[in-house]
């Protein structure tokens, strides 16, 4: 066993449980913050295709000792759980679907209409791709973006941003070569306790 893929189902048995918790009991403070859905187009890297990822997502609080030093400010965190699928069009026809249970976002919210985040997640995938030396279609993923909420109401928000993720099976097939994908995503956010000024 390589030592990448000990390393993801080491850190894969710890945020799992961890994240089943957030979402199944608010001892963790994990009431809901806000949901949302998302539409996005995607090239990679080494392949000629566009996906096109349709996601769902919930934000969640994060645990009271650690949502007590932001409260004062303008900065919202929310632990997110996303679930995707996406089609895939163009060299190779196709489609993946994924979960990503580990997620984190930091808004400068204050109450204004427009409000920047910046976004991190991992999780896990599985992708029709072949041929590119991914070994095969169970993936991990990891990625980042950033962009804009804009609130066209107190409490409801669209949302543009760049989002850039990487694919890769941790060693657990002969071939790893890995996938990267950038993504221009628009989303329709709600946040039931959001207080606008």
């Amino acid at each position: 066993m390589g030592r990448t893929q000990s390393g993801y189902r080491q850190i894969l048995r710890v945020l799992l449980p961890i994240s089943i918790a957030f979402l199944a009991t608010d001892a963790f403070g994990g009431s809901i913050r806000s949901f949302g859905v998302s539409l996005g187009a995607g090239v990679s890297d080494r392949i000629e295709a566009v996906s096109i990822p349709l996601q769902l997502e919930i934000g969640l609080h994060l645990p009271e000792v650690l949502e007590r030093s932001v409260r004062e400010t303008p900065i919202r965190v929310e632990w997110t759980v996303k679930a995707w699928v996406a089609p895939i069009l163009g060299e190779q026809t196709t489609a993946e679907a994924g979960f990503n249970p580990v997620g984190f976002r930091l808004a400068w919210d204050g109450g204004q209409r427009l409000v920047p985040f910046i976004d991190l997640s991992a999780g896990i995938l599985v992708t029709g791709i072949r041929g590119i030396g991914a070994g095969g279609g169970f993936q991990f993923s990891e990625g980042g973006g950033a962009g804009f909420q804009w609130f066209w109401s107190p409490r409801t928000a669209v949302s543009l941003s760049y989002h850039y993720r990487h694919m890769s099976n941790a060693r657990i097939y002969d071939q790893n070569a890995g996938l990267d994908t950038h993504s221009v995503i628009l989303g329709m956010h709600w946040f039931p306790e959001r207080v606008a000024k």
